[in-house]
This record gives C-alpha cells, sequence and structure tokens, in this order.
C-alpha cells in the first residue's frame, strides 16, 4: 500500500484527529495507539497492509472531557462495593448514552468518504467495508499484553454504523478484562487511551496468526503458523481445532504439518451483513487451509518482520479470497511476543534456558540465511 501513502497524506492534511495508517509510527504511538501504530511501521517497511486511516486518541480525550465523562468514569472506578463486571456496564453507558462532538464526527464522516473514495479508484473495491478496531495506547507492551480486552468489529458499512463502532472501541477501554487487568498489573486506569482504526476489510479465504518463535518451548529456530478457513477470529478465539505449521527459520522449509478436522469457519453473511460463524463444508475439513507455497511465502514474511522489529512477533494475516498471489497476502497485525521474551530477557544465561542461547546465537549468525 506504501505506493499510495504520499496520497493519502496530502489527502488527510489539514485534519485534527484523523491520520491514514500509513502514516502512524512508533513516535506517535500515544495517538494512534499499539495496533494502529505496528500497522503504520509494517507499511513502512513495506510488508502488504490494508489501507485506512486511524482517529487518534485527541478525539477520545476531547470526547470524555465532554459532560463530565471523564470525572465519572473515575467516581465509578473508585467504588469498592462494586465489580469489574457492574463498573464496566456503567462506564460504557455513559459512552453510549452521550453524543459525538460535531467536529469529530464531522472530520470521521469526511475521512471516511476518502478512503471510500481511494479505495474504489485505487484498489477497485466498487462496496468496500472495513474493520473498525481498538488500538489503545498501553497494549502489546514488551511487559503486558491486552490482547482481546478492546472491540473490533468487522465488515463495517456507511458512516453512521461507523460513528456508532467507534464509540463502542472507545468504551471497551473499560471492559471488565481491561478493568481487571489494569488492577492486577497496576496500571493506572487514567494513564490509558484510546484510538480506532477504520481499516479495510480484508474478506479472507483463509487466515490466522503466527509466531516467530514456538510457542510450545521458545526456540526461536522455528516459525510455527496456525491457520483455519475464512477469517482469522476463529484461529484467534480458538473456536475449532486449526492446521498448525512448523517452519525452520533458517532454512525456510517445513519441518512439521498437522492439517486438522476443521469444523467451523467465521465468513462474511451477506443476508444478515455481518461476520458469523458457519460450518466448513464437509469435502473442506480436512483440506489444508494453506498451501505449502503459501506457509514458506508466510513464514518469509513473519522472519523479515521479525527481524524489522528486533524482538520475537505474533503476527495475524489474511488471504484476500479474489487478488492474485502474493498480493493477496496481507498482514493485519503484529506484536511483541511476550511469554517467552520476557523469560529469557530475565534469565537468558541460566541453566535453565541454556538452549535458547542457542537459539539467539544461530539465528543471529544465520538469519540471513535461505
Amino acid at each position: 500500500m506504501l505506493q499510495y501513502s504520499t496520497q493519502l497524506r496530502d489527502m488527510f492534511a489539514g485534519f485534527k484527529y484523523i491520520v491514514p495508517i500509513e502514516w502512524c509510527t512508533k513516535e506517535i504511538i500515544d495517538r494512534v495507539g499499539g495496533k494502529n501504530a505496528s500497522l503504520g511501521e509494517l507499511a513502512r517497511g513495506g510488508f502488504n497492509v490494508p489501507t485506512g486511516f486511524a482517529i487518534t486518541t485527541d478525539a477520545y480525550k476531547r470526547f470524555v472531557d465532554v459532560g463530565g465523562i471523564k470525572e465519572k468514569i473515575s467516581e465509578i472506578l473508585a467504588e469498592n462495593k462494586k465489580n469489574a463486571d457492574y463498573k464496566s456496564f456503567l462506564i460504557r453507558e455513559l459512552f453510549t448514552q452521550n453524543p459525538l462532538p460535531s467536529d469529530i464526527e464531522d472530520e470521521i464522516v469526511h475521512a471516511y468518504g476518502l478512503i471510500t473514495d481511494h479505495i474504489r479508484e485505487k484498489l477497485g473495491e466498487t462496496s468496500p467495508s472495513y474493520a473498525v478496531r481498538s488500538s489503545a495506547t498501553l497494549e502489546d507492551m514488551p511487559n503486558a499484553s491486552f490482547a482481546g480486552q478492546h472491540d473490533t468489529y468487522l465488515f463495517i458499512r456507511g458512516e453512521k454504523a461507523v460513528l456508532e463502532k467507534v464509540v463502542l472501541c472507545w468504551s471497551s477501554l473499560f471492559s471488565a478484562r481491561a478493568i481487571t487487568y489494569r488492577d492486577s498489573m497496576g496500571i493506572s486506569h487514567g494513564k490509558a487511551y484510546m484510538s480506532v482504526g477504520v481499516i479495510n476489510m480484508v474478506d479472507a479465504k483463509a487466515a490466522g496468526v503466527m509466531f516467530t518463535l514456538d510457542p510450545a518451548n521458545g526456540s526461536r529456530l522455528d516459525i510455527v503458523i496456525e491457520s483455519n478457513f475464512g477469517l482469522g477470529e476463529s484461529v484467534v478465539k480458538g473456536i475449532t481445532s486449526v492446521d498448525r505449521f512448523v517452519v525452520n527459520k533458517i532454512k525456510l522449509q517445513i519441518k512439521e504439518r498437522s492439517i486438522q478436522a476443521k469444523q467451523v469457519q467465521v465468513v462474511y453473511d451477506e443476508a444478515v451483513n455481518e461476520a458469523v460463524e458457519k460450518e466448513i463444508p464437509a469435502q473442506m475439513r480436512n483440506m489444508p487451509s494453506l498451501s505449502d507455497e503459501e506457509v514458506i511465502y508466510l513464514a518469509r514474511q513473519a522472519k523479515e518482520i521479525e527481524n524489522y522489529f528486533g524482538a520475537p512477533q505474533d503476527i495475524e494475516f489474511a488471504i484476500h479470497k479474489s487478488a492474485p498471489f502474493p498480493r493477496n497476502v496481507f498482514i493485519l497485525q503484529s506484536r511483541p511476543e511476550t511469554r517467552w521474551s520476557n523469560e529469557q530477557r530475565v534469565s537468558i544465561f541460566t541453566k535453565q534456558h541454556a538452549s535458547h542461547v542457542t537459539d539467539y546465537l544461530l539465528t543471529w549468525f544465520l538469519k540471513s540465511g535461505n
């Protein structure tokens, strides 16, 4: 998408609350949040990401300042007698009951029109839909992960629907899980802010996640790919068995292949205009969701992304139904892997983790090998 980034910057010049995804970077993570900054960095690195725009934390801050929402949130959180579920309910009600300031609404509507026209003209999609994704400023930190605690909405079309989902994404900063997690980690609720990404939806034939180390044992010599037909939600949420591929990171060769009898996929249902769970046709259930060519290409991308960010990554991908390979392979997100990376960082040279010292050294010396 980099070929359009200069044009997009020009299109969005003068916006107060909007930044095109291709221009989100880690330098402005306090304005665009972790997910949007990651997508922008991936685009900067030359990786194929879906286009779109970020609604900055400036819009969120202005919204919660209107009508005293910020003060009411603090009062609810300070009430010791209320549990996290009830606190979350009360706070999220505040968001849905208060109108958007007109300047924020006008900018989002204008940006939606510009990006939709851009996608129709440059990418050839006549009726684009969007993923409206939460992108919090504190998520995906090296020592913490808020994965799955904030809202994402898929196949969203129309200005009204986008505006509604933006507010719901803002309010998900105070989901019960997010409140409980921040409390357990000693993170101040007042330091958490929410950006929202409005991202061109990838209608995937297959999707999943990649780890640039083996999540079972922490080995950095392998890339592990888990996938299923349809959208990646079935993999991320663990709603069905999925295929698993282990690729040697140095040789980029498949060393293990586990094809499961997959029961369910998440796909777009035009009748209800949303993503739904559907049974996979019987004749497809035991078929691999990815071809060997796709697996190797994805592994190469994962290796390059790890090198680009300089640390093990947890990556989400999707393969578009209709675009030609490999232009149909999209990277949707890349976040630092936290479990093994933190463990190895603390005690890499202890006897318990001696095998990982070898992994680090081999990866360092051979990372450019084929």
